[in-house]
């Protein structure tokens, strides 16, 4: 994984707590789609991706629950997209660590769940 990933991911986390319009809401969510897609699901480091749920949740206490589903979506992709074991990793990561964001679970199970039509 690459290096400033963290380091990017760090910067634009605690964009998610501001009052921002929701063009650039919708822009930022696309940005870590694409990052997760791109960096974070083919690297598939599960201590890498424990960091960064930590720093999303934190950010995520101070969110509206509106913000809270948006980011649940991306989630949501990241839990379907990784590879088996560190998808059961992530999956128990994500509920026991449910203090402050009970709210946002179910939306990350309901999107992880969601499947293209063909």
């Amino acid at each position: 994984m690459t290096p400033q990933f963290e380091s990017l991911t760090s910067k634009l986390v605690p964009l998610l707590r501001r009052a921002i319009p929701s063009d650039a809401l919708t822009s930022l969510l696309a940005t870590f789609s694409a990052l997760f897609k791109y960096i974070m699901i083919p690297s598939d480091d599960f201590d890498v991706v424990q960091r960064v749920w930590t720093s999303f949740r934190e950010a995520l206490l101070k969110c509206s629950p509106e913000v809270r589903q948006a980011t649940a979506e991306v989630w949501g992709v990241l839990v379907r997209k990784v590879k088996l074991p560190t998808r059961t990793k992530l999956v128990t990561l994500l509920v026991s660590d449910l203090n402050g964001v009970e709210d946002l679970i179910p939306w990350v199970i309901v999107d992880a769940c969601k499947v293209s039509p063909t």
